[in-house]
């Protein structure tokens, strides 16, 4: 018997953005920056990939608390990027719902 032992995570699971809905709950700095992620992932993509799903956990890495994003999902205009890729729906649900809040503003995006 061979066990993979990984240290104790956090039962924590912050959400910041879901599949056709990408409206910011937070405005604190850990929510401002998952959101501009996504933004420049839409940008720097030519808009053509919104992230969504947007989930984190709390953890200590490297001396430091981190917040570990898991489990997005990418949308694309043909959908073909994967299970649950919604296409040109969530892209238009991401153009309608993300608002640039500080963050966003001063990284120019």
């Amino acid at each position: 018997i061979t066990w993979l032992v990984e240290t104790k995570s956090s039962t924590i699971v912050e959400h910041f953005t879901f599949t056709l809905n990408h409206q910011a709950r937070r405005q604190d700095l850990s929510a401002q920056t998952v959101h501009v992620l996504a933004h420049f992932v839409y940008g720097n993509s030519t808009r053509n990939i919104v992230i969504a799903d947007l989930q984190g956990t709390p953890a200590h890495l490297g001396g430091r608390d981190v917040l570990v994003l898991f489990d997005p999902m990418t949308h694309t205009p043909k959908g073909d990027s994967g299970i649950g890729d919604f296409g040109v729906q969530d892209i238009e649900s991401f153009i309608r719902d993300h608002k640039c809040a500080d963050v966003c503003r001063a990284l120019g995006l």
